[in-house]
This record gives structure tokens, C-alpha cells and sequence, in this order.
């Protein structure tokens, strides 16, 4: 009976050996799973660190690309600002180019009368200087019919002379035909010295117009050439401001372009920072906004196709972007995603419309 039992009993201890020995090998190999599940979780674990590394290394590679456009941007707002003062300069030149030209006109229009004046003069003094040869000649005639005067009274002394007595009143006669011959002769040196002095005048005169002629002459050529010269500068003062006008658009719609990075930007870095409350800018507030609405878009752009159909598109990224935190901020990030996308569509759309506007108004302006 004794005996009985001892048996049972090492059967039993033999039992719980060989079952705590499989118990030890199970716990063995349970360890090493875990220890091996724990090493994969480790690595998991590095990895995703890793990520979360060349994530946050991305993003403040994004941050920093942004940071550079926001100065090209405002580089190009500054040009686009400059070339805007450049044309409003050019518009003042144009006026003043304007009056000059009017003042070139009145000196050709002066010219042109001081041409005529001369003209006018001209042929007075030709008139004259006929007038005073025909009295010249009259003059000569005079002088001539003076001398055969005085020969004749000379002839009738001589005759009277002979006749003595009876020819006392025939020389008295003489005499004065002879005095009358002398006072002719006098006269007629007189008006003589006289025409000399008018035929003098005359050409002194006529000297001075023909001088007169040739500087209005050259008054007016001047005034055409300085005209032409005026013209052809306005002109391609004209066409300076129509380059200047599109680069000034084509600058602050490139400029605009930027715009929408940066403010991109700033939408996913605040939620790179977890700053879903902070504000953004509707699509009335922004640069492209305020050119839109109330700015030189509106006053010169309104009528063109493609400046209204930029509207939707720059509405939708504000609204998309401002959308996108809001759902940020409620933890609904599959939204955020949704709206992020919505918003980088609606951003290339923006681009299109305003790379098709600059077309346009270059087709307009040009």
C-alpha cells in the first residue's frame, strides 16, 4: 500500500516536470516573440521618427522657399511700383512734349506770316523802285528839255543882241526864260538827288527783305524738322507707355501669382504649427483683391473675358484655404485634405486665367 503510493507519487512529480519544463519553454519562446515583437515595434518606432524628420526637414524647406518667394514677390511689387511712377513721368513729358509742339506750331504759323509780310513788302519795294527809275527818267527828260531851254534863251539873247533896240523886249524874255531854265535845271537836281536817295533806300529795303525772306525761310524749316523730330519722340514716347503699361500689368499679375504661393504657404503653416484659429485674408482683402474690385483692374480690365472669369477661381482659394483650417481646427483632417486639394485646383485655375488675361491685354494695349 506503501508502496502503491510512492509510485503515484513520482508519477506525479514526473507529470509536473515535464509540464513545467514545457511551461518553461513555452514562457521561452513567448519571450522571444515579445522581444522580438518589441524590436520591430523599435524600429517602427525609428522609422516613423525618421519621417516625422524628413517631414518637419520638408516643411521647413516649404517655409523657407516661402520666405524667398515672399521676396521676389515684394521685389516685384516694387518694380511693377517703379514702372507705374515711369509711366506717370512719361505722362508728363507727353505734355509737356504737347506744348511744345503747340509753341513750334504758332513760331511756323509766325514764320509764315513774316513770309508773307516780306513778300508783301517785296513787291512794294519793287513797285517803288519802279516808280522812282520812271521818275529818274522823267528826271533826265526834265534836265534835257532844261538845257535846250537855256540854249534857246542863249539864242535869243545873242538874236536880241543884234536887233539893238527893237529886240530890247525879246531879251528881256530871254532872260526869263532863262532864269526859268535855271530854277528847271535846280529843281530837277534836286528831285534827282532826291530819287537817288529813294532808289538807295529801295534797295536797302529790298536787301533786308530778301534777308528777311531767307530767316523766315529757315524759322519755318527749322520749326518743321524741330516739329518732325517732336512727333516722331511723342511717338515713341506713345509706344514706351503702351510697353510700360503691359509690363506693369504682366508684373503685378506675375506678382499676384507669387501671391497665391505665399499665401498657400502660410495655410499649411499654420497647419504645420497647429494654428488653425489664426486668420487668413478673404479674396476681397488680398493684393489681387483690391485690384480686382476696387483697384486699376476694375477701372481698365472690367469689359475682358478672361478678367471675369478669374473671379470663381481666386474666390474658391481663399474659401478653399480658410475652409481647410477650419476643419483643421474641428479634427476632421480627411476635410482638411479634402479642402487643401480643393484649394491647390482652384490656385491653378487663378494661374491660368491670369496668364490668358495678360494675353489679352497685351492683344488690347498693344
Amino acid at each position: 500500500m506503501f508502496g502503491l503510493g510512492h509510485k503515484q507519487q513520482k508519477k506525479i512529480e514526473a507529470e509536473l516536470r515535464a509540464r513545467l519544463q514545457t511551461m518553461e519553454a513555452e514562457h521561452k519562446a513567448e519571450k522571444e516573440r515579445l522581444h522580438s515583437l518589441l524590436e520591430e515595434k523599435e524600429q517602427q518606432l525609428q522609422q516613423a521618427q525618421q519621417q516625422g524628420n524628413y517631414k518637419a526637414e520638408a516643411m521647413s524647406w516649404q517655409l523657407k522657399g516661402g520666405d524667398m518667394l515672399l521676396s521676389i514677390r515684394d521685389g516685384l511689387a516694387t518694380m511693377a511700383e517703379e514702372l507705374t511712377n515711369e509711366r506717370k513721368a512719361l505722362k508728363q513729358l507727353d505734355s509737356a512734349f504737347d506744348h511744345t509742339r503747340e509753341a513750334l506750331q504758332k513760331l511756323g504759323h509766325r514764320a509764315n506770316l513774316i513770309n508773307e509780310q516780306a513778300n508783301t513788302s517785296l513787291q512794294a519795294a519793287t513797285v517803288l523802285d519802279t516808280t522812282a527809275n520812271a521818275i529818274s527818267r522823267l528826271v533826265s527828260s526834265i534836265q534835257e528839255i532844261s538845257d535846250q531851254t537855256n540854249l534857246l534863251a542863249l539864242n535869243a539873247a545873242i538874236e536880241a543882241a543884234r536887233a539893238g533896240e527893237a529886240g530890247r523886249g525879246f531879251a528881256v524874255v530871254a532872260d526869263e526864260v532863262r532864269a526859268l531854265a535855271a530854277k528847271a535845271h535846280g529843281a530837277s537836281q534836286e528831285i534827282e538827288s532826291l530819287v537817288a536817295q529813294v532808289i538807295g533806300q529801295t534797295n536797302s529795303i529790298l536787301s533786308a527783305i530778301d534777308q528777311n525772306l531767307k530767316v523766315a525761310s529757315d524759322v519755318a524749316a527749322s520749326s518743321t524738322q524741330i516739329d518732325a523730330v517732336v512727333g516722331e519722340v511723342i511717338d515713341r514716347s506713345d509706344h514706351m507707355q503702351t510697353v510700360i503699361r503691359i509690363a506693369t500689368t504682366n508684373s503685378f499679375l506675375n506678382t499676384v501669382k507669387l501671391d497665391h504661393t505665399v499665401w498657400k504657404n502660410q495655410v499649411y503653416s499654420l497647419i504645420e504649427r497647429g494654428e488653425f484659429a489664426a486668420g487668413v485674408n478673404s479674396h476681397t482683402e488680398c493684393r489681387l483683391g483690391r485690384w480686382y474690385y476696387e483697384g486699376y483692374g476694375s477701372r481698365k480690365y472690367a469689359d475682358l473675358i478672361n478678367f471675369k472669369a478669374l473671379e470663381d477661381p481666386h474666390r474658391g482659394v481663399h474659401e478653399s484655404g480658410r475652409a481647410a483650417l477650419t476643419c483643421g481646427e474641428e479634427g476632421d483632417h480627411k476635410g482638411m485634405l479634402k479642402y487643401l486639394e480643393q484649394m491647390e485646383a482652384y490656385s491653378m485655375g487663378v494661374v491660368r486665367c491670369i496668364d490668358k488675361l495678360m494675353q489679352e491685354v497685351s492683344r488690347k494695349q498693344g
